[in-house]
């Protein structure tokens, strides 16, 4: 007996609710469930849009509105063939004939012993009908996976990677041409690698670890191989391992695809001999720009208490700092500047300002005074006049802002001029910002306009900060936004009673913290003095 949840579906298709009823009482509920329609045209709309093709239909000849062949043939023509038993009246072998040919599984007289006849009929027929709709299925799966066969042959046998299928035992069965065109050089006959074992085959040192993790992960993994060819020649082999596991998760078959990426790896060790030559050239350059930068053994001589954070983000440098005693060791030149650009660009730009200030403090030196200001103005005009830069439109604007004291060491007076990067002051805990020139060392449309200059005096314990912007435009903090001015202020007045050395070393683990993974966005300077 079939279990309860696996019922018998019937539908019955006759001209009336008695004789419906009647039909039912033939079959037990607990093994069938039945289905009655009393109308040709309402059964032929539910068979036509029915999914269930397992259900068997008894159906009447003579029906209202539709007869019962016609029915047949019409849901048929939908692409759909139930398993059909036919009651008629009608005792001839003509009837019988036409409703077999028609598509019928069984035909009874409703004078017979319907009791009897129906239900071995309707079991002969559930049986018939899931026989053939299992076969269907599975006609439907082999004709797919013959037609992706047929394409994969296909593939395999025009693409010019090397296909080779290994069996469960990883012995190699199969290969494609292009197996043999790729290793032509090192195989003479790939017929002989037929089963071997892909452990004798693969030039791989790491084959069967590889091999290993492809199976247990039931994944693909690519590797690649280099093959030794003559001396100082190698072929380089990318390959893509795909274990096939059976239903029950054992290997099946091993498909190894190789693919020839031997130029694309010329390619990239001549790239990478290039960049080592250009890296190695860049390196100098830094040697060269560190010579040129001012040593901090000025700043030692007139400071007990001062910093440097100096960080570029491409090896060489944007940022610069500068510093110049005058003649007479009365006054200091303290300078932080931000060229245009960053690495290789900015660090021409930097070489260009370093080379200005130090010509123009020689010749403000042999005059009796000059202010911080006088040396911004003589420099902008320095760069303008040496990149020919006269303001034309589509014409490239480099430059560079800068911040720039002055201090008479007698007289503990400080000068500011800015150009763009402002002046930072804390005294007895409070910060004040000496705004710059909102115009930098270059060409702009208001460099006729002179530099400000502000006039500073110095009290005892008075810190004063100049730096690039780097610092403040650096992206991170988990969010991707910038650092910001308000911060950096908030950690300075947080750290400014700490010794400069040690404020230094917290602005830098601030930075990368805050920069987490990701890359520096610019080169960075800050410099702290503490009188």
């Amino acid at each position: 007996m079939e279990e309860a949840t696996n019922k018998i579906s019937i539908l019955v298709v006759i001209e009336n609710k008695m004789q419906g009823a009647f039909i039912e009482s033939f079959f037990d509920s607990e093994r069938y469930t039945v289905s009655k329609i009393f109308n040709g045209t309402e059964a032929f709309e539910f068979l036509k849009s029915n999914d269930d093709l397992g259900i068997v239909v008894i159906m009447s000849y003579q029906l209202p509105e539709m007869e019962g062949i016609e029915i047949m043939k019409a849901v048929k023509a939908f692409g759909k063939e139930y398993a059909y038993i036919f009651l008629t009246a009608d005792k001839t072998v003509e009837r019988a004939i036409e409703a077999m040919k028609s598509g019928a599984i069984d035909f009874v007289p409703k004078s017979g012993r319907l009791n009897e006849d129906l239900p071995p009929m309707v079991d002969k027929a559930f049986e018939f009908q899931n026989r053939k709709l299992e076969q269907e299925k599975i006609k439907k799966e082999l004709d797919q996976k013959n037609k992706e066969l047929i394409k994969l042959s296909i593939v395999a046998r025009e693409t010019t990677n090397a296909v080779s299928i290994f069996d469960s035992n990883c012995n190699l069965e199969w290969t494609n041409e292009g197996f043999s065109k790729l290793y032509s050089r090192i195989i003479q006959n790939p017929m002989e690698m037929i089963g071997k074992s892909i452990f004798e085959i693969s030039n791989n040192s790491e084959i069967k670890q590889i091999v290993e993790n492809s199976i247990s992960k039931k994944a693909t993994i690519p590797y690649t191989t280099e093959i030794a060819i003559e001396d100082e020649i190698s072929q380089w082999i990318q390959t893509a391992l795909t274990p096939i596991v059976d239903e029950n998760g054992d290997l099946f078959k091993l498909v190894v695809i190789d693919t020839d990426i031997t130029e694309i790896k010329l390619a990239e060790q001549e790239i990478l001999k290039q960049k080592e030559s250009i890296t190695n050239s860049i390196l100098y350059a830094e040697r060269i720009q560190k010579a040129l930068l001012s040593s901090s053994e000025i700043l030692r001589k007139h400071f007990n208490d001062y910093f440097i954070l100096f960080k570029p983000r491409d090896i060489v440098s944007g940022d610069f700092f500068w510093f110049k005693e005058t003649s007479d060791g009365k006054k200091l030149l303290i300078a932080a500047a931000d060229c245009t650009g960053h690495g290789v660009p900015g660090a021409f730009m930097s070489m260009l300002g370093m080379s200005g200030l130090n010509q123009i403090s020689q010749m403000l030196s042999y005059q009796e005074t000059f202010s911080a200001n006088d040396l911004l103005n003589s420099l902008r005009n320095f760069i303008i006049t040496t990149l020919n830069q006269t303001g034309k439109s589509g014409e490239a604007a480099d430059g560079m802002d800068l911040a720039l004291c002055l201090f008479d060491i007698e007289n503990n007076h400080l000068q500011y001029a800015g150009a763009n990067n402002p002046l930072y002051q804390i005294r007895k805990g409070e910060l004040t910002v000496f705004n710059a020139n909102k115009m930098p060392i270059g060409i702009h449309k208001n460099a006729e306009i002179p530099f400000a200059n502000n006039e500073i005096e110095i009290e005892p314990n008075d810190l004063y900060y100049i730096f690039s912007d780097g610092y403040v435009d650096q992206f991170g903090g988990g969010t991707g936004t910038k650092f910001f001015s308000k911060n950096f202020k908030e950690l300075l007045l947080s750290i400014h009673e700490k010794p400069m050395e040690e404020q230094r070393d917290i602005l830098e683990k601030t930075h990368l913290e805050f920069k987490g993974k990701g890359k520096q966005t610019d080169d960075m300077l800050v410099i702290g003095l503490r009188f």
